[in-house]
């Protein structure tokens, strides 16, 4: 009785959750999980199903316990939730006969009800009650007297334990049956009610069916309908695959100049603005050049169209293109300081443009870039990937694509142009490379010349069998004025080879590698104009081995490395080094200790430092590109370690002590010990950040390698942002002031600070408005017109801008003073900066001043 009403209510479910498809539908993240009810379980489905559709939702230990009673008020919950859900979904697509078939589920629940009514009442008129087996037992006992009859109390006894038992059982199921029809009245209720709900939707529904096959059409008509349709989603789907979109459109102008307006010597003004809000918007950036005179000078515009969907066949599809038009030229000014700008006609140019589709499964992508064009084959054949016009100009085309479903899947690359892509010549270019895929790795193979500089084949590698990695390239160029390959001195040559292992804890790396001096820069070997790539620098023959063993935070290594020259013409010169380290990496709260040793040798003589064959980070210990005799110990804390000891704070001490190869020293005792530290902490927006360095260099005397000094470096950055404030003011600034105090002499000092003030919020909404002062004065220094490096703010170095950063003293001193300072301002509003900046030059009494202005136009939408 109680499946049956569990049926019918399943029953009733599955209708209201048909109907609920094109409204509700429980996700089954919402439902809960049922965990005692097994897989194959004959009521498995019917579970998941009202449980999912939140009629039942189990206990809140996720059990079903579906063999225990159902009380009246969790049959009044469930009985509740399917009223609300059929009278939330209503009984849409509900057929007749599944109505009929529900009615009659009802029905017959409603019977069976009724039949244990019947057998109720039978056991109320027919089972015996306490109370006459109270009056047999009086009976028993009066049988019990003496001179009563024994055997008939006997039999009487028997027949009342055996009235007993069924009495008890009796009234179990009497219990249990009434218990039964206690909570399925209100269910039958319920149910009843359901029915007259159900009939009146049968009603509806056949009153819909009649509107429905009042308004029948014909299959003809249908048809002919469907053809319309597929007409114009033919015709639609034409216009989509025409369909243009302007994205990425830039305009930018910009017009600038600096020149001496008092005194007649030159100076750098990118010190006094690159670590400031306007970030060397008057000079080069290059604190090492001077700037009067300085023309800034671009104006244009370059709007990029895509368009999409553009062809698509069967085989042939071109998924997306885009297209970049610019004009240049509105004017130029002529040469010299003071220059005035003159009208140019506008010059209309295609800046880029790209094509991206496939061939049958095969990828395929066609570039072109109107002035750096971007290309590599290897490390040491045509590498010409820079796109900020560094080491050259080329406009040019590139293609790219992938035959994945040939043999080899080979992968084609074609780049052709005209610019400079090696020996500093610009003309027309060429390069064909080819990349296989031979089942251990990969294979290219190239070939590229360049009209009038040089032509050349290359290959390259990386594979990888039995867990050992090998990468590898060889070039052969020769110039255009060359006999032949067959010409081994006018042939040039680069060839080297990496092979790396590693097993469990254990890493193995060696090379080889033999490079021509013509693989140099502004040379024609290679047809390269980068050199970034580079994993051994030109001009040398050598190998290198190292190993790596890590336990935990124990990491031990060693390595050995030789090189001389290339050209066996010149005097034999042996360069070689050798090293071992061991370090504890974050043994406590993010500090780690490093422990090395390292010797150099020329021509098999000790010596302080000499130049290794390293342009890359192999072997590491090897540092600014040199074999060196030292051995030392490091101490660091992590600032960004997740156990460190005080977040933010970056810390490293070092000591140093190198073999003084000065003759007549011949010693180890040239020591370099450093310490130095930063800490960034940000509260409430405000970031702070505070610097500090000490060092101190000690040489024998008579040393060839300097002299001794001390340096104390120390300064600090903040940036303050009141954006509550009107004008939402924001405070920026900073001071470094460095002092090497040689051994003997006068000491060598600088000091730069600056002060910045910016709102962002400056009289109108969206305008900007900043205004700063920057100092910088030098004594005993190399020089104060120019700098060598922008280290204001660098702990790790001693100079600030002045002073060089070699291998050992890494400080120059000298005997130029004096002082630069400057006032700057910008203004900005919706993409238009307007910059203007005055600065002086103090050298000995003399001043001279520069002013600069810059103004700009650049919006991207």
């Amino acid at each position: 009785m109680k499946m049956k009403a569990l049926l019918a209510l399943t029953a009733v479910l599955s209708f209201g959750a048909a109907a609920a498809q094109g409204t509700t539908t429980t996700t089954a993240t919402q439902a809960p999980s049922i965990t005692d009810v097994p897989a194959g379980h004959w009521a498995k489905d019917a579970v998941d199903r009202l449980v999912q559709e939140g009629i039942i939702l189990g206990f809140p230990d996720g059990t079903y316990r579906g063999n225990q009673n159902l009380t009246r008020y969790q049959a009044a919950i469930i009985i509740a939730r399917v009223l609300d859900r059929v009278a939330q979904n209503g009984t849409a697509g509900i057929s007749d006969e599944t109505l009929t078939s529900l009615q009659n589920a009802v029905q017959e629940l409603a019977a069976d009800l009724a039949a244990l009514g019947v057998r109720v009442s039978d056991l109320e008129e027919n089972a015996a009650t306490k109370e006459d087996i109270a009056r047999i037992e009086e009976r028993l006992e009066s049988l019990n007297v003496p001179g009563g009859d024994g055997a008939a109390a006997g039999d009487l006894a028997n027949q009342l334990t055996d009235l007993t038992t069924r009495v008890d059982e009796l009234s179990s199921n009497y219990d249990t049956l009434r218990a039964d029809v206690d909570d399925n009245a209100s269910s039958i209720a319920a149910l009843n009610d359901l029915t007259v709900l159900l009939n009146q939707d049968i009603l509806s529904l056949q009153d819909r069916v009649s509107a429905i096959e009042a308004g029948y059409v014909e299959r003809t008509e249908f048809d002919a309908l469907g053809n319309r349709v597929t007409a114009n989603e033919t015709r639609l789907g034409a216009l989509e695959q025409g369909r243009v979109g302007v994205s990425g459109v830039q305009f930018n102008i910009q017009y600038g100049q600096t020149g001496l307006i008092a005194g007649g010597t030159n100076f750098d003004v990118d010190r006094l603005t690159l670590n400031t809000p306007l970030g060397g918007a008057f000079g080069d950036a290059d604190v090492t050049t001077a700037d009067a005179g300085t023309t800034f000078s671009s104006s244009g515009a370059v709007f990029s169209v895509s368009v999409g969907n553009i062809v698509n066949t069967n085989t042939f599809k071109v998924s997306s293109a885009t297209l970049g038009i610019g004009f240049s030229g509105l004017f130029t000014p002529v040469a010299g300081a003071g220059a005035t700008p003159n009208a140019q006609d506008t010059t209309l140019y295609l800046n880029n443009a790209t094509v991206n589709g496939t061939l049958g499964n095969s990828p395929f992508a066609l570039t072109y870039q109107r002035r750096y064009s971007a290309f590599a084959f290897n490390p040491y054949f045509f590498q010409n990937d820079n796109t900020d016009g560094s080491h050259g100009y080329r406009r040019g085309v590139v293609l790219t694509a992938n035959a994945v479903d040939l043999p080899l899947a080979p992968k084609l690359t074609v780049a052709t142009g005209y610019g400079d892509v090696g020996g500093g010549v610009n003309s027309n270019y060429f390069g064909i490379k080819g990349d296989f895929n031979v089942g251990l790795g990969t294979l290219g193979l190239g070939y590229a010349q360049q009209n009038g500089v040089a032509s050349g084949i290359g290959a390259d590698f990386n594979l990888n069998a039995f867990g050992i990695g090998l990468t590898g390239a060889y070039v052969a160029t020769i110039p255009s004025n060359a006999t032949g390959f067959r010409n081994l001195d006018a042939r040039d040559q680069a060839f080297y080879t990496n092979a790396s292992f590693a097993v469990g804890p254990v890493a193995l790396k060696a090379d080889f590698r033999a490079i021509d001096p013509d693989y140099a820069l502004a040379s024609t070997g290679g047809l390269n104009t980068d050199d970034d790539q580079y994993p051994f620098a030109p001009d040398q023959v050598g190998y290198g081995v190292r190993g790596d063993v890590t336990f935990g935070i124990i990491s031990l290594g060693a390595y050995y490395d030789t090189n001389r020259p290339y050209l066996s013409t010149i005097t034999n010169v042996n360069r070689a080094g050798f090293g071992v380290n061991a370090g504890v990496n974050n043994f406590f709260r993010g500090f780690s200790l490093n422990a090395s040793f390292e010797n150099a040798t020329l021509n098999g003589t000790q010596v302080t430092q000499v130049t290794s064959g390293e342009d890359g980070d192999f072997p590491n210990v090897v540092r600014n590109s040199v074999y060196r005799s030292a051995f030392g110990v490091s101490l660091t804390h992590n600032g960004a370690a997740a156990n460190a000891l005080i977040p933010g704070l970056n810390i490293t001490a070092s000591y140093l002590n190198f073999f003084d190869d000065t003759a007549g020293i011949r010693a180890y005792g040239l020591t370099n010990i450093q310490a130095y530290a930063d800490y960034t902490a940000n509260l409430g927006g405000v970031t702070f950040r505070p610097f500090a360095r000490y060092r101190t260099y000690d040489t024998a005397a008579g040393s060839a390698y300097g002299t001794d000094f001390s340096t104390v470096k120390y300064g600090a950055q903040l940036s303050a942002p009141f954006t509550s404030l009107p004008l939402a003011p924001t405070v920026s600034g900073g001071v470094s002031n460095r002092i090497t105090t040689p051994a003997a002499g006068a000491a060598t000092t600088e000091l730069y600070a600056n002060a910045n003030v910016g709102f962002g919020q400056f009289l109108t909404a969206g305008t900007t408005f900043s205004v700063g002062y920057s100092y910088y004065q030098g004594y005993n220094v190399p020089a104060v017109t120019v700098g060598s490096d922008n280290n204001a703010f660098n702990a790790s170095v001693d100079p600030i801008y002045s002073g060089d950063t070699g291998t050992l003293n890494a400080v120059t001193t000298g005997t130029a003073s004096g002082t630069v300072n400057g006032v700057y301002a910008q203004l900005g509003f919706s993409g238009f900066t307007a910059s203007y900046g005055l600065f002086n030059l103090n050298t000995g009494g003399t001043t001279s001043t520069i002013n600069g202005f810059k103004i700009g136009y650049n919006v991207r939408f």
